[in-house]
């Protein structure tokens, strides 16, 4: 009879365990916008300006996140395996779930736009129609773009196509934003981003098109330029 005893007690126990280690994390979804400074994106409308004077429009925007991390208030790093591809134009691509977070406050999110060193390689990503358009070429490093944004400006009264295109090992941005955020256990929390696209071409230094190249695929200069300027584009 106490062996019984014991191991209905030990059964209650695993039991009350397993429930308490379940209410306490919680899924999370990042919802990302877009906005030129204060304007909404709106796709082929030449409605914007960038620093450099140039009005523009953008066709396309694509690109990878990766490596989360989030910071809690006790100083403990939470990191995430996954990778998303987000397409500005694809709603669906634009919500970013995550699941079992510990809850609690957390003071710091850590992201990359791009891929590490170990994604960074040629078929290293699942073979899917997204991420085979997003291949870099092998004959000019392999891996993926970690970045293609596309459109026309006006150069002289022209209308001059550019595309922005990040790659390449070093070209990856490192992002780090400051920001209260509580994740409350069994429930699904949320967390908005917003990507202002003029940052890319105006902090900490002024992208030109004409003057820095209006293709950045080859220009690994204009990348490492492009890569620094995206340190500030979320919020």
């Amino acid at each position: 009879m106490r062996t019984i005893q014991i191991v209905a007690l030990c059964a209650v126990l695993l039991l009350t365990a397993c429930k308490k280690e379940e209410e306490g994390k919680g899924t999370l979804g990042v919802q990302v916008t877009y906005k030129v400074d204060q304007k909404a994106l709106v796709f082929d409308s030449k409605d914007f300006t960038c620093e450099a004077g140039y009005t523009y429009e953008i066709s396309k925007l694509e690109y990878y996140l990766s490596a989360f991390g989030m910071k809690d208030s006790k100083g403990k790093i939470h990191t995430s395996d996954n990778v998303f591809y987000l397409n500005a134009k694809r709603s669906e691509t634009n919500l970013l779930s995550f699941s079992d977070i510990p809850a609690g406050d957390y003071t710091d999110l850590y992201f990359t736009l791009g891929l590490d060193t170990t994604l960074n390689k040629t078929n290293a990503l699942e073979t899917t129609v997204d991420n085979t358009n997003m291949a870099w070429p092998d004959m000019m490093g392999g891996g993926y773009h970690f970045m293609k944004l596309e459109g026309f400006f006006t150069n002289s009264s022209t209308n001059t196509g550019f595309a922005m295109h990040l790659g390449r090992n070093g070209n990856a941005v490192e992002i780090h934003l400051t920001k209260l955020f509580t994740i409350k256990s069994n429930q699904n929390n949320e967390l908005n981003l917003t990507m202002n696209i003029n940052e890319w071409f105006k902090n900490p230094a002024v992208y030109d098109f004409v003057a820095d190249g209006q293709y950045s695929m080859s220009n690994m200069t204009a990348m490492r330029k492009l890569s620094a300027n995206g340190v500030d584009i979320f919020n």
